[in-house]
């Protein structure tokens, strides 16, 4: 957009011009923009907008003729000025047609933003700590070692936890016993004399114990309760 100017000042023109002459004198060109900025010569139906790149002395340089209008010659005295032009007006449309645009992206984006309220909360989505990670209190971690959850990860101290009691509950290597009755701990055991067995199966049922027989030992595992 040119600059306007108050009160659209006027000049005129201190030789005839032709309608192909791009140097234009005028008689006073403070009155107009001063380097690149545009002009009308005449008024009425018969004006013609220039536009021009420069203003040195009193001539008016680089002019482009008929920018509105059509181009044609003037005589000495033609009223030279800044008036409000088509091309201002239409500088002005394209303006607020590209801020609409802008107000309607930027509407697009805030509707489509997720509301703060959202962030970190419930049904809404997780945010970032200073470390570019999720909070831990923001991630379905849990601590319960009994849970059958599947929407929830377990803690590391719940993992060491179950960890802990599968160490607890694995059998133990083989070890000799001289009696079977007198086993207490689960495991794997190897019974010296079958005696022993016998002894075994008469006091605990068949649902109580399961024995196996290898060709050099016995071995035995007995089922216990509290």
């Amino acid at each position: 957009m040119y600059p306007p100017v108050v009160n659209s000042p006027k000049t005129e023109l201190t030789e005839l011009i032709t309608d192909k002459q791009t140097e234009i004198p005028v008689a006073n060109p403070s009155v107009l923009l001063q380097g690149e900025g545009i002009a009308v010569l005449g008024n009425g139906d018969a004006a013609e907008t220039i536009t021009y790149t420069s203003v040195e002395e009193s001539v008016l340089k680089g002019c482009v003729r008929g920018f509105e209008g059509v181009a044609r010659a003037w005589p000495v005295g033609t009223r030279v000025a800044r008036n409000f032009t088509a091309a201002d007006f239409k500088a002005v449309q394209a303006n607020i047609e590209e801020l609409q645009g802008e107000v309607s992206a930027a509407a697009a984006t805030a509707t489509a933003a997720l509301p703060a309220s959202q962030k970190g909360a419930a049904s809404g989505v997780a945010t970032l700590g200073s470390d570019s990670k999720v909070p831990a209190d923001q991630l379905p971690i849990s601590t319960s070692t009994n849970s059958t959850s599947n929407s929830q990860v377990a803690a590391a101290s719940a993992v060491k936890v179950a960890y802990d009691l599968a160490n607890k509950g694995m059998l133990p290597r083989t070890t000799s016993a001289t009696d079977f009755n007198s086993i207490v701990t689960l495991g794997v055991y190897t019974i010296g004399a079958p005696g022993n067995l016998l002894n075994a199966l008469l006091t605990y049922t068949v649902g109580d114990c399961w024995w196996w027989m290898l060709p050099i030992n016995l071995i035995l595992c007995k089922r216990l309760f509290p």
